[in-house]
């Protein structure tokens, strides 16, 4: 016992210090930027600011940093080399979103001259890590500023070797042969509607498209073409879907797949904006968008996004809803992000099902632990920021102990724990 607690200890100590080393690291880059940049027109610093998984942070530059057309402004987007963010210009109505700049070794650098200074009002990171303490650098000159890996040896990833072919790229199966192995899916499954979406793609192989979506579960598809004459790379398409008007990230997609894949359900009418890059430069792609029937059994008295994330849960984990609507067969418990335990009044011989959803704010993960006597179940969010459950039979009447480990921003938690079905007689 006093090995384990010298080795717990021990830990603590050495996360302490590679969180402090982190810090400081980041104080010392910081200061080398700015002393770098002393002798430009102007230059500025947003206060610091820590962001979990999920955490979207407007960047409010001042005013003299947009305008004046005859110079440049140089931003930069600083943490942890390990942390891993995007940087994402909003777009305005109508045009076309830009791919999001992603971190190497912790940073992002982003230039704007003349007119086009005007879009760093819009810019925003988009954490994808744990966590992460971020610092925001801005300076006006007459010309871009050097990259700033030039100058922060310990951000520099070094040359980029060369892709070594080993053969030919395999050959993807036609356009038409995937578009009908996703429909057959989709009916097997259950859908009630399928649509085509023609989407066409910018110089950059990238693109959105305006949908109104009905309440209803909805699997996304978005496919590329065949590669145009003389293209040697193969397609890579990746999808999100954002709310509108708030523009906040509902699902993603950042696999290496060929075509881009999400699945999401809304309990209400609303808009969603479907971005996508990747594709080929000036070349349509087609998106299928199937839509399945919404659960009608959940409570009212919950919110839309437990709804959307359980109905999801349901869909994707096979699981019936019906046990929802009786209220004797169900127990509901609020929290918030940290650690949370409760116990759980079972009978011999029955079985549950424990559920966790986000109730409100922006979800990051969870983690759900069943115990009792010998019985250990846990589960933990198959992506980030989606509900999870686990099952379990009770051998014996007394409690079992649940324990909830949730992580996001301003987030409040709903956990469900409803009798599901009972033991075959004879099993023990």
């Amino acid at each position: 016992m006093k090995g384990s607690r010298s080795l717990f200890c021990g830990l603590v100590l050495a996360l302490g210090v590679s969180t402090s080393a982190s810090r400081a690291e980041l104080v010392d880059d910081v200061s080398a930027l700015k002393t770098s940049w002393a002798k430009t027109k102007a230059q500025g610093s947003l206060p610091p600011k820590l962001l979990e998984r999920g955490d979207q942070l407007p960047l409010s530059l001042p005013e003299r940093f947009l305008t004046k057309r005859e110079e440049c402004t140089s931003v930069v987007v600083l943490s942890a080399p390990s942390v891993s963010f995007v940087l994402r210009l909003v777009p305005d109505r109508g045009e076309t979103p830009e791919a999001p700049e992603p971190s190497v070794a912790g940073l992002v650098q982003l230039v704007r001259c003349g007119e086009r200074r005007a879009q760093l009002g819009r810019l925003v990171v988009e954490m994808r890590s744990p966590r992460g303490v971020f610092e925001v650098l801005y300076a006006a000159a007459d010309a871009p500023l050097p990259a700033a890996r030039r100058l922060l040896d310990a951000r520099d990833p070094g040359p980029v070797d060369e892709a070594h072919p080993i053969g030919p790229p395999a050959r993807a199966e036609t356009l038409t042969a995937r578009v009908a192995a996703i429909r057959a899916a989709a009916w097997r499954e259950g859908a009630t509607a399928q649509q085509r979406v023609g989407l066409t793609a910018d110089g950059r192989g990238t693109g959105f498209k305006d949908l109104e979506l009905v309440p209803g579960c909805y699997r996304v598809d978005v496919l590329s073409a065949q590669a145009p004459e003389g293209w040697h790379s193969s397609a890579d398409v990746d999808v999100d879907v954002r709310r509108l008007p708030d523009g906040a990230l509902v699902v993603s997609d950042r696999g290496e797949a060929l075509d881009g894949h999400v699945e999401l359900c809304t309990a209400t009418l609303g808009r969603v904006r479907l971005g996508y890059s990747g594709g080929f430069p000036h070349v349509p792609l087609l998106g299928l968008v199937s839509r399945f029937a919404f659960p009608r059994d959940f409570p009212r008295h919950w919110t839309d996004a437990t709804k959307n994330q359980l109905a999801l849960l349901l869909r994707q984990k096979r699981l019936p809803a019906t046990s929802f609507e009786d209220a004797r067969r169900r127990r509901e418990w609020l929290g918030v992000a940290g650690v949370t335990r409760a116990t759980l009044p079972t009978r011999a011989g029955a079985c549950y099902t424990v559920v966790v959803a986000a109730s409100s704010g922006v979800p990051s993960g969870f983690a759900l632990v069943a115990r009792q006597g010998r019985i250990h179940v846990e589960n933990q969010s198959s992506a980030p920021g989606r509900a999870t459950f686990v099952k379990f039979c009770a051998k014996q009447s007394g409690h079992a102990r649940l324990e909830v480990e949730a992580q996001g921003s301003a987030l409040i938690w709903r956990m469900i724990a409803y009798h599901s079905g009972e033991l075959p007689p004879g099993v023990e």
